[in-house]
């Protein structure tokens, strides 16, 4: 399950950044922004059971 609310720091290109997903969470920007980096982080987190196991 992935949390309601994600806040990044320094990570990637992104200096800082607040998320809150909602039943649709569109990702909008330029090109190496860090929009694909911080969907992989998602998809980590989204897959950390299995990761783990």
């Amino acid at each position: 399950m992935l949390p309601g609310h994600l806040r990044l720091r320094n990570f990637g290109p992104v200096k800082s950044g607040d998320i809150v997903f909602g039943a649709l969470t569109i990702f909008v920007g330029p090109q190496a922004t860090g929009k694909s980096l911080t969907l992989q982080l998602v998809k980590l987190l989204a897959d950390i059971g299995a990761v783990h196991n």
